[in-house]
């Protein structure tokens, strides 16, 4: 019996055919337009006209949006929406006012301060995706204070950002939030875990939102990513885990510090990285081992071009209240306090707080009570167990209150904040 495997084959045509003969279907494909297509065809429009085609490829390649949804979001027709982003000529006015109204009912969630904050209706990230709490003013910290002063920097000018601080201080989420704020000039990486060029490229394409398939080489990727920098495109590139972005042998050269270096030479790229002290421990021993004559790279290049924002090691009382309050709105003061006192006691930090009221509010009937914020510590006791686990091998265990130690290991501390 013959059988045709084709995605484009006419549905329906035949019952025998592959099922991929559906996988092209508008209401699961993504829109399928590269930003480095789109950002060469805005050249030739007006700056309003560019930052609205901008926008919407990065706010579609955020969401995974299919093209039925975004033509549903945007009240037009697919193939009239393609037309906007591809071609350099012809009236988009309708396109830019669609675009603009998307954008504020975007920014409205963006922004939102009431009682529900990340629940807001209008937040278009599930809540199990990852960006759904940073779609929502986060609460207003010297954290979230000192990351919106870095990227004001990043988007001012050309500069290398280093934003550095203390496992589950809140950097990662106000990182993303104010790349949300920019999304028509910036874009976001996850520092990959394979250590290939080719990982770190398709990092690189997958944030810019480039297509590379599965068999392209670095020579044909590195153009297309290239093509998607430099004013009036990306100016703005994200890195969180930045230490990923150095070699397990420190006397190697970073290659992938160096592209991103390349980049703020080349284009005027800025790039904000964010990280822990695990980074700038690494670069210090880079430098010992250069100073030693161990390794041919200068670490110089990448500190004398870097922009250091510290973040405090813990944090006032009010912005760790606040910081319970986003979380918890209807949390009494009296239970605030105590979640306060637990956090300042225990190394997961503000990632074992907001684990607490998180594991109240599934097992509570309603409102939190006091009762169900004793029971939800009682994973705590697992947590120490666990990062007992994580750290065998690898050093004495620190489990000591943030406020008194010393030494960190990133390995338990990192879990410590998470598990429940």
């Amino acid at each position: 019996m013959r059988k045709t495997y084709t995605r484009t084959a006419a549905q329906g045509a035949d019952p025998e055919v592959s099922n991929e003969r559906h996988m092209s279907h508008p209401l699961i494909n993504g829109i399928g337009i590269a930003t480095n297509y789109v950002t060469r065809c805005a050249r030739a429009r007006t700056p309003k006209e560019r930052e609205a085609m901008l926008w919407l490829t990065r706010y579609a390649l955020t969401l995974d949006l299919t093209q039925d949804a975004l033509a549903g979001m945007l009240h037009m027709d697919r193939v009239a929406i393609r037309e906007a982003l591809t071609n350099p000529e012809g009236d988009i006015s309708q396109f830019v006012r669609a675009v603009g109204e998307l954008r504020a009912g975007f920014s409205h969630a963006l922004y939102a301060t009431g009682p529900d904050r990340a629940k807001h209706p209008s937040n278009p990230f599930h809540p199990r995706m990852p960006w759904h709490e940073a779609c929502a003013k986060p609460a207003d910290t010297l954290v979230f204070r000192k990351v919106r002063s870095a990227f004001k920097l990043a988007l001012s000018k050309p500069v290398f950002v280093e934003v550095q601080g203390l496992e589950r201080l809140g950097k990662t989420i106000s990182l993303r939030h104010h790349f949300l704020a920019n999304m028509d000039r910036a874009a976001w990486i996850d520092a990959p875990v394979g250590r290939t060029e080719l990982d770190w490229l398709r990092a690189l394409a997958t944030g810019l939102g480039v297509g590379i398939g599965t068999a392209m080489k670095a020579a044909q990727i590195r153009p297309k990513i290239e093509a998607c920098l430099g004013p009036g495109k990306i100016e703005v590139i994200v890195v969180d885990e930045a230490h990923k972005l150095l070699p397990r042998d420190l006397r190697q050269r970073p290659d992938r510090l160096e592209d991103l270096r390349s980049y703020l030479d080349r284009f005027g790229v800025s790039t904000i990285l964010g990280t822990t002290p695990q980074f700038a421990e690494m670069i210090s021993t880079m430098v010992a081992l250069a100073d030693g004559g161990e390794s041919f790279w200068r670490p110089g290049q990448h500190i004398g071009r870097r922009q250091a924002y510290d973040l405090p090691e813990t944090l006032a009382d009010e912005d760790l209240e606040a910081i319970a309050l986003w979380h918890g709105p209807a949390l009494t003061n009296a239970m605030v306090g105590e979640l306060v006192a637990w956090a300042k006691a225990d190394p997961g930090y503000i990632g074992t707080m907001v684990n607490i009221i998180k594991r109240a509010e599934s097992q509570a009937d309603g409102d939190i009570t006091m009762k169900d914020l004793e029971t939800a510590k009682g994973f705590v006791a697992r947590e120490a167990r666990m990062a007992a686990l994580a750290n065998a091998g690898k050093g004495k265990v620190v489990l000591m209150p943030r406020t008194t130690r010393k030494t960190i290991v990133l390995g338990a501390n990192q879990l410590t904040g998470r598990v429940a």
